[in-house]
């Protein structure tokens, strides 16, 4: 079955639209240049999830989840890798509302550089994205991300692989999977050792 990406009002810029097989089903995305005051950091990522426990945070701020994130040494070497490549290689992964399923800490170092260029620099103004279309429900999506971190290309720590795995079926929780540009350096993000530029299709998503 092919679940169309139709019905996307999330503000961007379509560039084109590609298909993910996901077992029987297949999803189509719609990659496009999504303003980054559009997108939202999501809580439920693993990573997060477990600081906004860690300091008793109730319903945080996007600023107060941005600054956990960035407190993450490998979040700041992510963010000098993406300012020397001047973007990301691989695009985040968002739902029809605007919230990051995959790319939380990429988000997090373009909104960083922007703050940086005081919103001068078109680069960090917008970032790629490939959008699921509205009907992408919970299910579908936790199998999408466990076969890119559990299965794939971007390897979760032991803790979110955890998290992820009590989630299914019920709230879901997403890693930030995010990349950077050197490809050495591209395979470090959260846990540490993670790809800024993988092919979406080798691990079944992004």
């Amino acid at each position: 079955m092919l679940l169309k990406a139709d019905g996307i009002t999330l503000k961007h810029k379509r560039l084109e639209r590609e298909i993910i097989p996901l077992g029987p089903n297949q999803i189509e995305v719609e990659m496009g240049e999504v303003p980054i005051e559009e997108l939202r950091l999501d809580p439920t990522n693993p990573r997060l999830a477990f600081k906004i426990h860690a300091r008793e945070l109730t319903d945080p701020t996007q600023k107060e989840l941005q600054d956990l994130l960035w407190e993450d040494p490998d979040v700041t070497a992510l963010r000098r890798s993406i300012a020397a490549t001047g973007g990301l290689i691989e695009a985040v992964i968002v739902q029809a509302d605007g919230t990051v399923l995959e790319g939380n800490c990429r988000l997090t170092c373009i909104r960083k550089l922007d703050e940086e260029a005081k919103q001068k620099d078109p680069r960090w103004r917008t970032i790629r994205a490939r959008i699921l279309p509205p009907g992408v429900d919970r299910r579908t999506i936790d199998v999408l991300l466990g076969e890119l971190h559990i299965a794939g290309k971007n390897e979760w720590t032991p803790f979110e692989q955890a998290v992820q795995h009590d989630s299914e079926g019920i709230q879901g929780s997403r890693s930030c999977g995010d990349v950077s540009a050197v490809e050495e350096l591209h395979q470090r993000e959260d846990s540490g050792v993670q790809a800024h530029g993988g092919d979406l299709r080798a691990a079944g998503t992004g």
